[in-house]
């Protein structure tokens, strides 16, 4: 009986260990590891219907026989197929075994994107079957993990289980919203044998998630109604606090004060969620909020999802505020650094504090804390959120999201906090242009990115990821296109992206900033808290890999200064109507309720990254339907309990570590 990983036949302790840096601990995990996305051969594309960067499954004949080149390192296999409606030419890199493995004359089944070279259809490296597999799972792999791995290890569990994998939701609720059992739904996104079960088993998987962070959130709306909150004083702190700021607020910043004002006299806490567009000027607002606690005599923290973006917000309120009274604690500071700091908030020596997630240690204890933000929400889950309510339990709580959310997804979302928005911008904004630019083009856009970068003007290079995963095509990745352009380019380039050290993250960020690089190649590390008035150009390699709302988040990096942005979405013609919502219009929640319409709120809050660790099957799938039916379900469980209510707020518990009470 499987009841760990080492139990499955092929993985050891050094293979379990990279198992666990995906987040796979348990034979349960690995069966919650859910694909990230599949190749559907179920619906077959004739070869006269490809198109240029349009992933597709095909069918054809070899009709050459394949053969071995070797050229600059690399060994590269190559023949022709045709399917009777068109001929392409297809080339294997660094896979020598497909010499022996296909022969003329075989039909083969292979998944790709097409590019087209004068009148020659051209795949490269595409994943080739001999038998046609319907759908083929894609998971995330890497830290030495394999597709192939993870396929094997979850055969063996399922296997194992023989189909006896236990129910967690009640029959009555699987009846009611037509769901399909777990251990099926298990079974079929992992293994689906048609696209339909693909869709039920999400659906399923989808709704349970969504349930579980629903239970939650209402446990945590209970806990605050049983605890009452702080009603602070706030006369004469507006009037103090905007003599401190070297602009005038916006009508809009002014509404959404008030509003705030009138929570924190109140004796209930505080659960307030602001809204702003890009640039709109959230953290003005957050600060005042943080005035009113500080006049009271309590600290307030404010989480950022960076220390990119930390560090900003600390150099932003000790400009305001003070150097004496703000502290800064990210998880790049040395132990002796965090200790200091933390004894120094423990004794209530700052008011204002800014961090990272190192503000949630268990380590770090509070002398009174008043007030909680959360900058970019979207970023932090609920479990973030409960850890810091633990620390104070009267607090007030603001969160603030500069990616907006339509209003009929943020009433399932955030039924439970009052919502703020944000509207108009602060004078002298300037508004980004937009512009597509096809690949053919592409070559021409960065010389003038080079022109542009030798008059002072610097650019963003942003990139969908630091490299190519195991299992996924061809895609800009940070790490050639920095190559590329130090090759390509005669002014100074310069790369940021996750995995580097926080030292070198820095570094990189104040040689933009200072403008010793010109050009920053980079993941949407950028996408929030780096600010150079100077950055004026954009690029957004591969802009079809991102959703609307990220991509005019991604956007708000420039025109922050006196001259106008300009933003070049490279992409080839078949996604141009989507991102032409991009180049129409600035408004954010315009794009917001585009972006939902296409995608749907499952790829919506998968492109927000929404708790990161939460919702994961919410990315794959979903829609609307099913996110009001968990959320109806998750309410009707506090009216109707029985043994599963029991079980099912337990497991909303320990997953996002929220409170009973």
């Amino acid at each position: 009986m499987i009841e760990k990983l080492t139990d499955i036949k092929g993985i050891g302790e050094k293979r379990a260990e990279n198992f666990r840096k995906l987040g796979i601990n348990t034979p349960d995990d690995l069966l919650r590891y859910l694909p990230r996305r599949y190749m559907d051969f179920s619906a077959l594309t004739k070869l006269r219907d490809a198109r240029a960067g349009e992933c597709a499954a095909f069918c054809a004949e070899i009709t050459t026989r394949p053969t071995l080149v070797r050229a600059k390192g690399y060994q590269i296999v190559t023949c022709r197929v045709e399917d009777g409606t068109g001929k392409a030419q297809i080339s294997w890199f660094n896979q020598p075994y497909i010499l022996s493995a296909y022969h003329d004359g075989d039909v083969i089944y292979f998944f790709g994107t097409p590019d087209i070279k004068g009148r020659t259809l051209r795949f490269s490296s595409p994943k080739v079957y001999k038998q046609n597999p319907v759908i083929v799972p894609i998971y995330p792999a890497k830290a030495g993990i394999k597709q192939s791995m993870i396929v094997n290890a979850v055969k063996a569990v399922l296997t194992d289980a023989g189909g006896e994998i236990e129910e967690t939701l009640p029959e009555r609720i699987l009846k009611k919203y037509n769901l399909m059992p777990l251990a099926e739904a298990i079974l079929s996104v992992h293994f689906p044998q048609s696209t339909s079960d693909l869709v039920k088993a999400k659906t399923r998987l989808a709704f349970e998630d969504m349930l579980l962070f629903r239970v939650a959130l209402n446990l945590m709306r209970l806990r605050r109604k049983k605890r009452s909150g702080i009603a602070y004083d706030t006369r004469g702190v507006l009037a103090e606090y905007m003599t401190r700021l070297p602009f005038e607020l916006t009508p809009g910043q002014t509404e959404v004060i008030a509003q705030i004002e009138k929570d924190m006299q109140s004796p209930h806490a505080m659960n307030r969620l602001v809204q702003g567009d890009v640039g709109s000027g959230k953290t003005a607002v957050a600060m005042y909020a943080m005035s009113v606690a500080a006049k009271n005599g309590y600290q307030s923290v404010l989480l950022a999802p960076t220390e990119i973006l930390a560090a900003q917000h600390y150099d932003t309120l000790v400009r305001t505020f003070g150097e004496g009274r703000v502290a800064l604690l990210t998880g790049g500071m040395t132990a002796k650094q965090k200790r200091t700091a933390y004894a120094d908030i423990e004794a209530g020596k700052y008011e204002f504090i800014t961090g990272t997630h190192a503000l949630l240690q268990p380590g770090l204890n509070f002398s009174q804390l008043g007030l909680i933000i959360c900058d970019e929400q979207q970023r932090f889950g609920v479990e973030q959120r409960a850890v810091l309510m633990k620390k104070a339990v009267t607090a007030d709580v603001l969160v603030m999201t500069a990616t907006p959310i339509p209003r009929t997804l943020a009433m399932v979302m955030y039924g439970d906090m009052d919502v703020s928005q944000i509207k108009g911008m602060p004078k002298g904004r300037q508004r980004v242009k937009t512009r597509i630019v096809p690949e053919d083009k592409r070559a021409d856009m960065y010389k003038y990115l080079e022109r542009e970068a030798k008059e002072g003007r610097q650019a963003y290079v942003v990139c969908p990821q630091i490299e190519n995963e195991e299992g996924e095509e061809t895609n800009e990745n940070v790490k050639d296109v920095y190559s590329e352009l130090c090759a390509e380019l005669s002014v100074p380039v310069g790369l940021l992206h996750g995995k580097m050290k926080a030292k070198e993250k820095d570094a990189a960020v104040e040689k933009f900033r200072s403008g010793e690089t010109k050009i920053l190649v980079s993941t949407t590390v950028i996408e929030v808290g780096v600010d150079v008035p100077s950055a004026v150009n954009m690029v957004i390699e591969n802009a079809s890999c991102f959703g609307l709302s990220q991509l005019h988040q991604l956007r708000g990096r420039i025109g922050r200064g006196s001259e106008a942005g300009y933003c070049f979405l490279v992409s080839d013609n078949r996604d141009n109507d989507r991102l032409n919502a991009l180049v129409s219009t600035n408004d954010g929640f315009v794009i917001a309720e585009k972006d939902l319409s296409l995608r749907g709120p499952g790829q919506f809050l998968g492109t927000v990254q929404h708790g990161e660790s939460e919702l994961a099957m919410l990315s794959l799938a979903c829609d609307m339907e099913t996110l009001t039916n968990a959320k109806e379900a998750a309410d009707e469980l506090f009216i109707r309990a029985d043994d599963y209510t029991e079980q099912i707020v337990k497991r909303a518990v320990a997953r996002f570590g929220v409170g009973e009470d």
